[in-house]
């Protein structure tokens, strides 16, 4: 999937990550990242994870196309 990854604001392929910091149950950052970027949080010891999206949050995310070959998205 191509997306637009919100710490490089940059178009991007692959694996979307979501970098997060939460504190005292405030979430202070939700950001949907490229391995770059979460390889980066990850060393700043930033919270992160492969983004599993559901419709509500694909909703709010940058993506242009899908790659996938499935016989049904063609």
């Amino acid at each position: 999937m191509e997306f637009l990854c919100q710490h490089c604001d940059e178009m991007a392929t692959g694996t979307m990550y979501r970098v997060f910091s939460e504190e005292d149950g405030v979430l202070l950052l939700n950001m949907i990242v490229c391995r770059s970027g979460y390889d980066q949080a990850s060393q700043l010891g930033l919270d992160g994870e492969e983004a599993k999206l559901d419709q509500k949050d694909r909703e709010e995310v940058t993506v242009v196309h899908s790659t996938s070959t499935r016989e049904d998205d063609q």
